[in-house]
């Protein structure tokens, strides 16, 4: 295990993969932590991205009550895509994950992922050879 600023880092290794649950949202200097994990790839390599749904009933409800948050910033799918592809033409896939409770259960279920998800995943596969 290794320690280093997420924001600028350099392992000397590289890495099929690299996972970053919850982080994202407390990273002043994103283009940094892209560029980084981009360094750290393998060709094709994919990194793999969790953060909470600035779109969810739950985060709207929260900015109608005006509670603060520990979050520096909430990213939706269009901010992360427009940072990697400044940085690398990358291919973004985006997976909604199912709500555990109802009755965002439901309004998932009917279609409307992206109101009943409170977090997603993003998958982003380097299209770089570095």
């Amino acid at each position: 295990m290794e320690y280093a600023d997420a924001q600028n880092f350099s392992l000397g290794q590289k890495f099929d993969c690299i996972v970053a649950g919850e982080v994202i949202e407390y990273l002043p200097n994103l283009s940094g932590f892209f560029n980084s994990c981009f360094n750290h790839l393998y060709p094709d390599g994919r990194i793999i991205l969790s953060t909470e749904n600035p779109y969810s009933i739950k985060q709207c409800a929260k900015a109608i009550k005006r509670i603060s948050s520990s979050n520096l910033f909430y990213l939706n799918p269009d901010n992360i895509q427009n940072c990697c592809q400044e940085i690398d033409q990358s291919k973004i896939e985006i997976e909604w994950i199912p709500p555990s409770k109802m009755p965002n259960k439901v309004l998932y279920k009917i279609g409307f992922k992206k109101l009943a998800s409170e977090k997603y995943c993003v998958a982003i596969e380097s299209n770089t050879s570095k």
